[in-house]
């Protein structure tokens, strides 16, 4: 994940992806957490930064429901027998002590009060400030928003590209304080495939053996693409793929780890030199570093469509 590419791009930038991605990692930190200890507390922290997370970006919200499905899911398998108590039984996993309408609260209202709560400085505006009647409004305001990028970019790309790296975005190739430099959002060359086959691995431990920690991995990836293969939006772009890419590396980190437990080390240690050497060799192009000239661009567009 160090070596991936997107995330290093989008780090260096001011894109809400970022703050989108970070809130999210604290809520299923919290979320693993309040698994582990049985905590009502860390469950409310869960909720909170979910609502931090789609206060962000709303790219992450597919995925923002599933710590509350999975605690449906564990409820429903641990009162087996008397499900009749499925809303309000307290005495079962995955949380004594919280029934599954606290749960919803928890997982449901707390990320909406978050939410609406990043709105807060609008209300403040000298200009055009915010009202609590025009909240919900404005909702539909950004959403219209979203769906009126429909005019045609050089650089837009579909979701299945994405998947096999074959379509990136410039966002910058221009000489800029002395020298030529670029910024180009592509994927690994090299850890961006392996995670594919990575990946089905996962899906096979997760059908066939039950393993939970795999077959989430492979939900999440899913769901962080299927948003975009199904939403209609027109024009859309390579960085919207950063989030399913976290999920796909952590894919091939679980079969590789998996791998040197059994001591076949040599595929890992393999990946990391690789993906190493390729994010050396590409980082110039990266991070906007000086290149020897105007047309230093095609020493890494390796196939025509990273033109």
């Amino acid at each position: 994940f160090a070596t991936n590419f997107i995330w290093f791009v989008l780090s260096r930038i001011a894109m809400l992806d970022m703050a989108m991605a970070s809130m999210m990692a604290l809520a299923f930190w919290q979320a693993a957490l309040a698994w582990r200890r049985g905590s009502r507390l860390h469950l409310a922290l869960c909720g909170m930064f979910l609502g931090l997370s789609l206060g962000g970006k709303w790219n992450g919200a597919p995925i923002l429901a599933l710590p509350g499905l999975l605690f449906a899911w564990d409820r429903w398998w641990a009162l087996a027998g008397r499900r009749r108590a499925f809303l309000i039984a307290r005495d079962a996993g995955p949380i004594p002590g919280v029934s599954l309408l606290e749960a919803a609260v928890w997982l449901g209202m707390v990320p909406l009060i978050a939410y609406f709560a990043t709105f807060a400085p609008a209300f403040f505006y000298k200009v055009q400030p915010l009202t609590l009647q025009g909240l919900i409004p404005w909702q539909g305001y950004m959403l219209k928003l979203q769906d009126s990028v429909v005019k045609p970019h050089l650089y837009q790309s579909r979701w299945w590209q994405w998947v096999f790296n074959i379509r990136p975005i410039w966002f910058f190739y221009s000489p800029w304080d002395g020298a030529q430099r670029g910024v180009l959002c592509l994927g690994n060359p090299f850890t961006m495939l392996a995670g594919l086959p990575a990946l089905l691995l996962c899906l096979w431990a997760g059908v066939r053996k039950g393993d939970r920690l795999r077959g989430a991995v492979v939900v999440l990836y899913v769901a962080s693409l299927i948003f975009w293969a199904i939403n209609g939006k027109p024009v859309q772009f390579y960085y919207h793929y950063a989030l399913a890419s976290v999920f796909l590396m952590a894919a091939l980190a679980l079969v590789l780890a998996q791998w040197w437990e059994q001591r076949r080390r040599w595929p890992g240690a393999l990946v990391v030199v690789l993906s190493g050497m390729l994010f050396i060799g590409f980082y110039p192009i990266l991070s906007a570093g000086a290149l020897p000239g105007k047309l230093s661009y095609r020493d890494y567009t390796w196939l025509d469509s990273w033109r």
